[in-house]
Formats: C-alpha cells, sequence, structure tokens
C-alpha cells in the first residue's frame, strides 16, 4: 500500500504541477513515505539472516541517502535537458519506479519464502 502511494504521486504531478494544486501529490507522497520506509525496513528484518540485518539495514539507509542526494541533481539535469518541461521529467521517473514495482516483484518472486 505504502509502495503504490508513492507512485501515484509522481505519475500525477505531471498534470498538476500548477500553482497550489502541487501540494496535494506531495502531500499524499509525505504521509504515504512513511509506509514506505517502514516496509522496507520490515521486509528487509524478514528476508535478511539474522547475522546481517544490521549490515543489511546499513546499506538500505545508506541507499536512501544516497538517493536522496542523488535524485534532486539528476532531476534538475533531465529539467533543464528537457528546457524545463515538467511533464517529462517528471514522467522520466515515473518510469524508474515503476520499473521498480516489477523488480521487486521479482526478488519477492525468487527470493522470499511463500
Amino acid at each position: 500500500m505504502g509502495y503504490i502511494l508513492t507512485i501515484v504521486p509522481f505519475l500525477v504531478a505531471p498534470f498538476v504541477y500548477r500553482g497550489a494544486s502541487v501540494f496535494i501529490p506531495q502531500t499524499v507522497l509525505s504521509i504515504s513515505w512513511v509506509f514506505f520506509s517502514i516496509g522496507s525496513t520490515l521486509l528487509l528484518g524478514h528476508i535478511a539472516p539474522l547475522r546481517q540485518r544490521a549490515e543489511a539495514m546499513g546499506w538500505m539507509e545508506s541507499a536512501f541517502n544516497l538517493g536522496g542526494t542523488i535524485g534532486p541533481s539528476a532531476f534538475s539535469l533531465v529539467l533543464s535537458g528537457t528546457h524545463n518541461n515538467f511533464t517529462i521529467s517528471f514522467l522520466s521517473f515515473s518510469l524508474l519506479l515503476v520499473a521498480s514495482i516489477f523488480i521487486f516483484r521479482w526478488y519477492k518472486k525468487r527470493y522470499l519464502p511463500v
């Protein structure tokens, strides 16, 4: 649920980025981030071996911080490359999120016990 709530604002934002309406997808994204981070932590705690659980949590936190650092820079590069076209910029990043759904589903089928 949290993952879907994280993706939907990215898909909606290109079409409502003007004026005050930009706060609606941003609000949903802010609320969903709580579910996403808690769900990711619980899933990682479930699938990581007991001896490597702390290491896995550290890698996940490093990935979140790296994404938070590189993401805005990458978005600004895409935005400047598309001549400030927010629709193309948001949709290009939305494709990354949609691709991650398939990666997680593949990972779940391959590594998680049923």
